[in-house]
């Protein structure tokens, strides 16, 4: 998911059943002084339904079950303003910024010796890592929330060394059943 996709994640899009999450707004960011953020429509305008690991799907239970203990520590002062029921939220309940973001993200990264990235790059790397797994590129296009399978083989379909050593392995296997 795309940052703003993720800040913009409400309850009632996770389908905890069913195992998925519909994709249907971002937070747009507030750019101007006294703006509000607020939601907006998936960067290519569509809404999208993934299916996340099992692991992904008990950190949001997991995740709900923290946000109600912060409601109930907050009591009063929780503070959804116009954006409810957003995952996640700040201890006060109100949502987090790019910036805050950015900005406990490079935190964790120097903490684990980690030079600067960008939080975009978990993207790059989930999509680089879906394919090392096997994904099929239409797949992969789906759940990245790209236009086309195309542009995700231009931007991701680039060969790992180790890609290409399980390849010439499995064409060897292939040879030698002939």
């Amino acid at each position: 998911m795309r940052i703003g996709e993720i800040l913009g994640l409400t309850w009632d899009c996770i389908d905890f059943k069913k195992g998925n999450i519909r994709i249907a707004k971002q937070l747009n960011q507030a750019r101007k002084k006294g703006q509000k953020p607020e939601f907006g429509t998936p960067k290519n305008g569509k809404t999208r339904i993934i299916s996340p690991a099992s692991q992904v799907m008990k950190l949001l239970k997991e995740q709900r079950e923290y946000q109600n203990e912060q409601k109930e520590i907050a009591g009063e002062i929780w503070n959804e303003g116009h954006l409810m029921n957003l995952v996640f939220t700040r201890p006060d309940g109100s949502p987090y910024s790019d910036a805050i973001v950015w900005k406990e993200f490079q935190r964790i990264l120097a903490d684990a010796g980690i030079e600067h990235h960008r939080v975009h790059d978990l993207r790059h790397t989930f999509a680089v890592n879906s394919i090392r797994a096997g994904d099929d590129i239409k797949t992969l296009q789906e759940n990245m929330g790209h236009y086309s399978a195309a542009f995700t083989l231009d931007r991701y379909g680039h060969v790992t060394e180790t890609m290409r050593r399980e390849s010439a392995h499995r064409m060897e296997h292939f040879l030698d059943s002939l």
